[in-house]
């Protein structure tokens, strides 16, 4: 059983969430009306997720974010908003939330939020405990990572973080500067991990022409009614049950972006020139030479040091 913070002062909202949360037998809940309450509460017990109101008087949803963060609190945050309150939802992703939903909340969304939230936390934890300066023969799995020379203790230490994120089943984020070795850290990882008898993938949206030539490599393509192109499938069915890695994902626009948003939420996409809804079972690692403003759904990311930083070998 999964310990859960329930925060609204809307009393019917609480008592719905419960009802629906216990039924499902996975969820002990808390329930918290008057949000006055919650920093003591905070103080004395943990929990596992918070599902908090954004829009409460006396002390709001961002007041409790606020008061997490300066507390140090890392316990994973989902977001309650109301259709209007869009603007409320991405400031409190900017203090830290997980992620926002809007209220009335589809069931099982909301279970999925809540399961991937529980991960990241689960994860968070065990980064946290990691030593202050862990020793490369501690890896796990040594023989993954023998093409990572290095002797700089913040590279050793990302190696352990990264073997911790390989045995989980999130997208990963990769953050580095061009000729770092993302695509090398993100095949590593998938080495590390329980899909590593499944295939490997890597796209550079940099080194591909056009964004519609990118959408055919990863979606595929359909034939055409008129013949006159074939079908083609995509990376995300070549990579089945495996690691699809996506890297410069800043070059991307913004349709592109909300299509993988999607194969990242529910699996589900569709090949170019056609509507017809597929699925895929594919890890999903992304790359970037900086970290985007708003990071949703991502269970953790790594960061490679600059060349610039790192001491030259003996």
């Amino acid at each position: 059983m999964k310990k859960i913070l329930i925060v609204d002062d809307d009393a019917a909202v609480t008592n719905y969430l419960l009802v629906f949360l216990t039924q499902t037998e996975r969820f002990d809940s808390v329930i918290v009306n008057d949000s006055r309450k919650v920093p003591e509460l905070l103080a004395r017990e943990q929990f596992d997720v918070i599902l908090l109101d954004m829009d409460m008087p006396e002390v709001s949803g961002a007041d409790i974010l606020k008061l997490m963060r300066q507390r140090g609190l890392q316990t994973p945050v989902v977001v309650l908003t109301g259709v209007g309150g869009v603007d409320l939802a991405v400031r409190s992703m900017k203090l830290g939330a997980f992620d926002y939903l809007t209220k009335p909340v589809d069931d099982d969304h909301l279970l999925e939020v809540l399961d991937l939230a529980i991960q990241q936390g689960v994860l968070h934890r065990t980064l946290n405990e990691l030593p202050a300066e862990p020793k490369r023969e501690d890896l796990a799995h040594g023989a993954v990572w023998e093409g990572f020379i290095t002797q700089d203790a913040r590279m050793i230490r990302l190696l352990h973080e990264a073997e911790k994120m390989a045995s989980g089943d999130m997208t990963v984020l990769i953050i580095g500067e061009h000729g770092c070795g993302r695509e090398k850290l993100a095949r590593a990882i998938h080495e590390a991990s329980p899909r590593r008898s499944a295939p490997f993938a890597a796209l550079d949206a940099a080194a591909v022409k056009s964004r519609d030539e990118f959408a055919a490599m990863l979606f595929g393509r359909a034939r055409l009614w008129r013949g006159t192109t074939k079908e083609r499938p995509g990376l995300l069915e070549g990579s089945a049950g495996g690691t699809l890695f996506l890297d410069s994902l800043e070059q991307l626009g913004i349709p592109l972006q909300i299509r993988l948003k999607r194969v990242i939420q529910t699996g589900e996409f569709y090949r170019e020139h056609s509507t017809r809804v597929l699925t895929a079972d594919v890890r999903s690692g992304q790359g970037r030479t900086s970290s985007p403003s708003r990071r949703r759904r991502l269970i953790s990311s790594g960061v490679i040091p600059s060349r610039r930083t790192m001491p030259s070998l003996p």
